[in-house]
C-alpha cells in the first residue's frame, strides 16, 4: 500500500513543471512571494516555487561591472542569462528540466520586458504597478505565464521578432508583441490566447490541462486586476443603444460583430448579472436581441453561445470567445482608465458575470 502510493505520487510529481522565480539581490523577497503565491491559485501541473534571491557577491562575480544594481543600470541578454545559468550551477535542486526565472530591476540593453531562452526567463520588474495601475504582482505573474507558453510553443528572444504566431496586429493574444503602454495593459485584460496559438500548442504536444491551466491563470490575473480597478472612481462615459443595436458610448461608436453586439446589449439589460452555465434559460432574450441587430437571424448562433464546449482547443467555447472579442472591440474606442466598467466581468465572490455600470449611464432603445 505505502509503495503503491508512492509510486502514485512520483507519477504526479514527474508529470509537473517546475518553475523557479528568484530575483537578483536588490528585489524584494515579499514579492517573489507574492507572484508565487498568485501564480499558485490553481494546483495543475504547473508548480511554481519560490527561491532564495541570487546573493550580492555572485551576482559581482558574475557582473562586475555593476556597481549599483537599480533600474539606471542595463546588461545584456547574454549576461542576464548567464546569471540564470548560475543560479542553476550553484543550486543543486533545480534540475535540467526546470525552468528559472529571473525577476530584476536591472534594464536590458534591447528594453523588452522579459525574454526567454531554452529554460530560462528574466523580467524586468519596474513600471508595472503604473502600467497596469494597481499592484505590480498581476503583470509580473502575466509575463511569467506568457513566457513559459511561448517556450512551450518554441518561441524564444531569438525567432520571437519573425515567428508566425508573434502578432504584430490586435490579436490581444498572450503573444501579442507590446511596443506601448496601453496595449500591454488590454492584453492583460484581454487574458486570452488566439485560437492559431492554441491550435500550435497541441500540434507541438502540449497537454490540453496545460493550455486550460494557463487560461485559468491569465484569466485569474485579469479578474483580480480589474476588481481593483472598478474600486476607484472614474468619470464614466453615458452607452446608449439605437435602434438598430448600434452602440455609442460618449462620442464614441463602438464596431463590432452581432454576437459580441448581442452580448452587450443582453448584459446591459441583466445589470445584477447571469451565471455563465445559465446564460441557457436566456436562451429567448438573447435570440430577441440579435434578432433586432441581424437581417437574417440563424438561432444556431445564439445556441452555440449558450452552450459553451471545447472547440479548437479553447475549453472557453462560444461565450468566452465572443466575450473576448468584445473586449478587444471595446479597447479600440474606449480610454483604457474606465473601459471596465463597460466589459463583461466576472465576479469573483458571486461567479456572475455582468457590467459594472450603474442603469443611470444606460438607455437602451425599447425594440431591445
Amino acid at each position: 500500500m505505502f509503495f503503491m502510493k508512492y509510486f502514485y505520487n512520483l507519477h504526479i510529481e514527474s508529470n509537473s513543471m517546475k518553475i523557479y522565480i528568484i530575483g537578483t539581490p536588490e528585489i524584494n523577497i515579499q514579492l517573489v512571494s507574492n507572484v508565487v503565491d498568485l501564480l499558485n491559485k490553481y494546483n495543475g501541473e504547473l508548480k511554481f516555487i519560490k527561491h532564495n534571491n541570487i546573493d550580492k557577491e555572485r551576482f559581482n562575480i558574475i557582473c562586475p561591472n555593476i556597481e549599483n544594481i537599480d533600474s539606471s543600470s542595463k546588461l545584456s541578454f547574454d549576461s542576464l542569462f548567464s546569471l540564470c545559468q548560475a543560479i542553476r550551477l550553484i543550486n543543486t535542486d533545480i534540475k535540467n528540466n526546470d525552468h528559472v526565472v529571473l525577476l530584476t530591476s536591472l534594464k536590458n540593453d534591447k528594453n523588452w520586458f522579459s525574454a526567454s531562452f531554452k529554460k530560462d526567463t528574466f523580467i524586468e520588474i519596474n513600471n508595472w504597478g503604473e502600467i497596469t495601475n494597481s499592484d505590480p504582482k498581476f503583470g509580473i505573474a502575466y509575463q511569467v505565464v506568457e513566457n513559459i507558453f511561448q517556450l512551450l510553443i518554441g518561441i524564444n528572444h531569438i525567432n520571437a521578432l519573425k515567428h508566425s504566431n508573434v502578432h504584430h496586429t490586435d490579436e490581444f493574444c498572450i503573444n501579442e508583441m507590446c511596443v506601448n503602454k496601453h496595449k500591454v495593459i488590454v492584453k492583460l485584460k484581454s487574458a486570452d490566447i488566439c485560437t492559431s496559438c492554441i491550435d500550435l500548442a497541441i500540434n507541438m504536444g502540449v497537454k490540453k490541462e496545460k493550455i486550460e491551466e494557463i487560461l485559468s491563470i491569465i484569466n485569474y490575473i485579469r479578474e483580480n486586476l480589474i476588481a481593483r480597478v472598478l474600486s476607484k472612481p472614474v468619470e464614466l462615459e453615458k452607452v446608449n443603444i439605437d435602434e438598430k443595436g448600434n452602440i455609442m458610448i460618449g462620442s464614441n461608436i463602438i464596431e463590432t460583430q452581432e454576437i459580441p453586439k448581442t452580448l452587450f446589449i443582453f448584459f446591459l439589460k441583466k445589470l445584477k448579472g447571469v451565471r455563465s452555465d445559465e446564460l441557457i434559460l436566456h436562451i429567448d432574450l438573447l435570440f430577441k436581441i440579435y434578432s433586432g441587430i441581424k437581417k437574417k437571424p440563424v438561432i444556431s448562433r445564439i445556441e452555440g453561445l449558450v452552450k459553451p464546449k471545447f472547440e479548437g482547443g479553447d475549453k472557453y467555447g462560444t461565450f468566452y470567445k465572443q466575450r473576448h472579442q468584445l473586449t478587444r472591440d471595446l479597447s479600440t474606442s474606449i480610454n483604457s482608465k474606465i473601459i471596465d466598467h463597460y466589459t463583461i466581468n466576472l465576479d469573483q465572490t458571486s461567479r456572475l458575470y455582468k457590467i459594472n455600470l450603474d442603469k443611470d449611464y444606460i438607455k437602451v432603445n425599447k425594440n431591445f
